[in-house]
């Protein structure tokens, strides 16, 4: 899942290649947040009825975002790490690339 931010919306939607991916794009309102120190929350309403409400919480670590989000409901909850993309592109472009050389063989 991709999570990008709007002002003053959050939205996301599953990658192209999973079978969720049919389901479109989710956009929520940011009703509420709070930061307390490296501790984050963050309140979501659903744009669309349809879509049930989920919250968002972390934490902000050194190079990265340590992310739960989870259905309001309490059924589910996924736990996600957001690093920094600039941080990591030069090792997926080498990874990209001997993947494609040895492909070639």
């Amino acid at each position: 899942m991709t999570f990008e931010r709007i002002s003053p919306n959050c939205a996301y939607v599953a990658p192209a290649d999973s079978i969720t991916h049919q389901d479109g794009v989710h956009v929520y309102r940011v009703t509420r947040w709070g930061l307390d120190g490296r501790k984050f929350n963050v309140a979501l309403t659903p744009v669309n009825s349809s879509d049930e409400s989920i919250y968002l919480k972390g934490r902000v670590a050194y190079l990265s975002l340590k992310l739960e989000i989870g259905g309001a409901n309490g059924k589910w909850k996924e736990q996600v790490v957001l690093h920094k993309e600039s941080r990591i592109e030069a090792s997926n472009l080498e990874t990209k690339t001997k993947i494609e050389e040895v492909e070639k063989r």
